[in-house]
C-alpha cells in the first residue's frame, strides 16, 4: 500500500500552506484538528523553502514557539498573548493584521482596519467578516475589496452572503481553488443538494480533510464502503490522501474506509504504469523511436479512464 511515497508537502501549494498556519494561530478552519507546534513548524519550512515570503515572515516572528496543548479558550488567549508579545516591535500592514486578529478577544478591529487601509488584502476580508453585523454596507464593500483581489477568506464570505445558488457556488469554489478549508466543506456537502458533482465534492472533501486533518469524517458523507464498486470515486479520494502522514505527525490515521481509498488509488496507479511500461517495449520491438514511444505511453497512463477495469485486472 506504500509503493508510492510522493513528498506530498511539496504538493500543496504555498498559499494554502500559509493558511493552515494561520488557522493553527488563530483557531479557525472547520474541523480544524492542528495542535501540534512540529506540524505548524514544518508546514511553514515547505512553504518558505520554496519562496513563499508570508511564510518566511512568520518563521522569523514565531521562532522556537512553546507548546499550548489542546483546544481551550484559556490555552488559545495564551497562543494570542504571546504572538501580540513577539508582535510588539514589528510594523507594518501585515504585523498590524496579526496582532490584530491576536487581540481580538481585547480589541483589535482598529489594528484590522488600519491594515486593510495600508493595503494588506487578508486584513480586508477579516475586517469586513469582523464588521458585518455593526456596518454591513462597509463591510460587503471590504469584503468585494478582498474578493477582487482573489483572497480566499473575502471570496468565501462574500460566497457565504449570496442568495443565489450559482453565485454562491462560483465564489465558495474561487475560494476553495485558493485553500480555503470552510469552502471545501461547504461544496464537498452541497452534492447532497445535487449543487456539486459526487466525484467533484469528493475530491474537494478529501483536500478538506487533508488540510484539518479531520480523519474521522466520510468524505461529503459518502461512505466507501457504500460505493465499493465506484472505483473512480475512490481512486480520486485516495489520490488526494495518499502521504497525509508526511504532511501530519506520526501516529495520526485515517479512517479505515478512507484508506481503502489510498489502496485502490495505488493499486490502480501501480497497473498504470505497468501498462505504460509494457506499451514502450512494444513499441519499441516496431522500431518507433525511443522519445515516440515514451509519448504514447505516457497518453496511454494519463488519458486512462477506466478505473475499475485497472483495479479488477
Amino acid at each position: 500500500m506504500r509503493a508510492s511515497r510522493k513528498p506530498k508537502l511539496d504538493t500543496i501549494p504555498t498559499d494554502w500552506l500559509v493558511l493552515v498556519a494561520r488557522d493553527w494561530l488563530f483557531s479557525r478552519g472547520a474541523g480544524n484538528c492542528n495542535s501540534s507546534v512540529a506540524h505548524v513548524t514544518k508546514v511553514l519550512d515547505s512553504a518558505a523553502a520554496r519562496g513563499n515570503e508570508e511564510a518566511a515572515w512568520l518563521q522569523r516572528v514565531m521562532a522556537n514557539i512553546p507548546e499550548f496543548g489542546l483546544w481551550s479558550k484559556k490555552n488559545e488567549e495564551a497562543k494570542c498573548v504571546w504572538l501580540m508579545e513577539r508582535l510588539k516591535t514589528e510594523n507594518g500592514p501585515r504585523a498590524q493584521y496579526y496582532r490584530g486578529v491576536a487581540s481580538l478577544f481585547l480589541d483589535g478591529l482598529s489594528l484590522l482596519r488600519q491594515s486593510a487601509e495600508n493595503g494588506f488584502i487578508p486584513a480586508m476580508a477579516e475586517f469586513g467578516w469582523r464588521m458585518m453585523d455593526t456596518q454591513p454596507q462597509e463591510a460587503l464593500n471590504w469584503l468585494r475589496k478582498a474578493a477582487e483581489r482573489n483572497n480566499p477568506e473575502g471570496l468565501f464570505w462574500l460566497g457565504e452572503l449570496q442568495v443565489d445558488d450559482v453565485e454562491r457556488l462560483k465564489l465558495l469554489r474561487a475560494a476553495a481553488q485558493q485553500g480555503h478549508v470552510e469552502a471545501m466543506q461547504r461544496l464537498g456537502w452541497s452534492f447532497l443538494k445535487s449543487y456539486v458533482p459526487a466525484l467533484e465534492a469528493a475530491v474537494i472533501s478529501a483536500r478538506y480533510v487533508l488540510l484539518t486533518g479531520d480523519f474521522d469524517e466520510d468524505i461529503s458523507g459518502i461512505d466507501p464502503l457504500e460505493h465499493a464498486d465506484d472505483i473512480q470515486l475512490m481512486f480520486v479520494v485516495g489520490r488526494e490522501l495518499e502521504g497525509y502522514d508526511q504532511f501530519w505527525d506520526e501516529g495520526r490515521h485515517l479512517v479505515k474506509n478512507l484508506a481503502r481509498c489510498i489502496h485502490v488509488y495505488l493499486t490502480v496507479s501501480h497497473r498504470a504504469r505497468c501498462a505504460a511500461l509494457q506499451t514502450i517495449s512494444a513499441l519499441k520491438q516496431h522500431m518507433f523511436p525511443r522519445d515516440m514511444a515514451v509519448l504514447i505511453a505516457q497518453y496511454v497512463y494519463l488519458t486512462r479512464e477506466d478505473a475499475i477495469a485497472w483495479f479488477a485486472a
